[in-house]
C-alpha cells in the first residue's frame, strides 16, 4: 500500500466526486490491506458509477478471492450486460472467460 498515492487519490476524489477512476484506483490500493475499504469503494462503483465497466472484472475477482463467489458472479453477469451495451467486445470476452471460469470451478 502506497501512503502517497493513497493521499494524492483521496485529495483528486474530494476535488471531483464524480470522476470513477480515482475511486476505482484507491479501491485497487485498499484491495489488498484494507479490504472493508475496498468493498465499500467497489460498492460505489457498482451503485454510483454502474456505466464504469473496468469496475467489473476486478470487483469480481476481488470478492471471489475473499470467498464471496456468488456475488463475483453477479458482478460479472452485471458487466457482461453492460459491456454488450457498450459494444466493448474484449471486455465482453474478458468477462465471459472469468465468469466461465468460476461456473466450472463451482
Amino acid at each position: 500500500m502506497n501512503r502517497d498515492r493513497i493521499k494524492n487519490l483521496e485529495e483528486w476524489i474530494k476535488e471531483d466526486p464524480h470522476e470513477p477512476f480515482n475511486k476505482y484506483a484507491l479501491a485497487l490500493e485498499y484491495s489488498q490491506s484494507l479490504p472493508e475499504q475496498a468493498s465499500l469503494l467497489f460498492g460505489e462503483l457498482l451503485t454510483l458509477h454502474s456505466d464504469y465497466l473496468p469496475t467489473y472484472y476486478i470487483a469480481a475477482n476481488f470478492y471471489a478471492e475473499l470467498g464471496k463467489r456468488e456475488k463475483a458472479i453477479q458482478i460479472l453477469k452485471s458487466g457482461i450486460i453492460l459491456a454488450q451495451k457498450q459494444d466493448n467486445s474484449k471486455t465482453l470476452r474478458e468477462l465471459k472467460t472469468i465468469l466461465e471460469q468460476m461456473e466450472f470451478e463451482g
